[in-house]
């Protein structure tokens, strides 16, 4: 559906609701390289979870298993990813490309915590 959208519609951005069907993937990371908007969400528990789940490989930066090791191979579909933890509860990926990595070398990324959490300071 999404490569239609575009095909026959032609249009500047695209909010996708929870991409992980067959295919949605490759066509949401297809239609950025095209140069459309997007903001897309879909479910894992934190960033970690959707690295590490193959059907979301081709947005987090076309990653490929080589041996016992995965690489990503290109930059990651999104600049930033957003982990929803709860109401008023969020957690930033300023930089998805460099999360990827280090999520892929067994690494916390590096984030930003947003919202109501306890014994955060701001200011």
């Amino acid at each position: 559906m999404i490569r239609q959208a575009y095909a026959n519609h032609s249009p500047m951005f695209i909010a996708v609701d929870e991409i992980g069907h067959h295919g949605d993937a490759d066509a949401v990371a297809s239609t950025v390289d095209r140069g459309v908007g997007m903001v897309a969400t879909c479910h894992g528990e934190t960033l970690a979870n959707v690295v590490n789940t193959p059907t979301f490989w081709p947005v987090m930066g076309a990653i490929r298993e080589h041996g016992l090791e995965r690489q990503r191979r290109t930059e990651a579909t999104f600049d930033v990813a957003v982990e929803v933890r709860g109401v008023g509860r969020f957690v930033v990926h300023d930089r998805v490309s460099q999360a990827v990595d280090e999520v892929l070398a067994g690494r916390e990324p590096r984030s930003i915590r947003v919202g109501n959490w306890p014994n955060l300071r701001t200011g």
